[in-house]
């Protein structure tokens, strides 16, 4: 719990503990991977047990744990944080590619190259995405967002899969390797 205050880390313990106990790992694995991930999504100490929540409900309905979804944070946390990514969407985002094998920091690179590219697309990527029937906001990003200006990374998705459904499977592999970067494409 580096860097909180007292107050915050007293807000905080339960959840930390609860995490601990929860994913089968120690309790400073917990607290570094609490802790980290509030921070990088822009959370305060008090939301912590919302976020423990939902790090629980993602380790109990997909095939990762809480080091692996912390390894996946590490890459993907501090730009998801910056877009104003959702735990919930990140969380889902996270179980689903774990349940197809994608885990760890893989998981997390795959998220970081599709957040990264689709907010600041090259033209050829922009090119790709305007194939698909999308179009940029003002500032260019092709990521969905919410009444309050969050990314919908749920919406996103969602519109990757509707203007990918005629194409064959290479043509959507291609595709999104073009959107989102070779490693992102899983």
């Amino acid at each position: 719990m580096a860097g909180w205050s007292t107050q915050e880390m007293l807000d905080g313990v339960n959840s930390t503990l609860n995490l601990a106990k929860i994913g089968a790992t120690d309790l400073g694995t917990a607290s570094d991977i609490l802790t980290d991930d509030l921070t990088a999504l822009g959370m305060q100490a008090n939301q912590a047990g919302d976020f423990a929540d939902k790090l629980a409900a993602t380790i109990t309905r997909s095939n990762t744990d809480v080091v692996l979804f912390g390894e996946s944070m590490k890459q993907t946390g501090a730009i998801a944080g910056a877009l104003g990514v959702s735990m919930t969407d990140l969380s889902t985002a996270i179980g689903l590619q774990a349940n197809a094998g994608i885990k760890g920091s893989k998981a997390g690179m795959s998220l970081k190259n599709m957040l990264s590219n689709m907010s600041h697309p090259t033209d050829q990527q922009t090119a790709a995405l305007e194939k698909l029937g999308l179009t940029a906001d003002k500032t260019g990003s092709y990521l969905k967002t919410t009444a309050d200006g969050c990314t919908d990374l749920e919406a996103t998705v969602k519109a990757l899969r509707e203007g990918t459904e005629n194409m064959t499977r290479s043509q959507k592999a291609a595709l999104i390797a073009t959107v989102a970067g070779k490693n992102a494409l899983p």
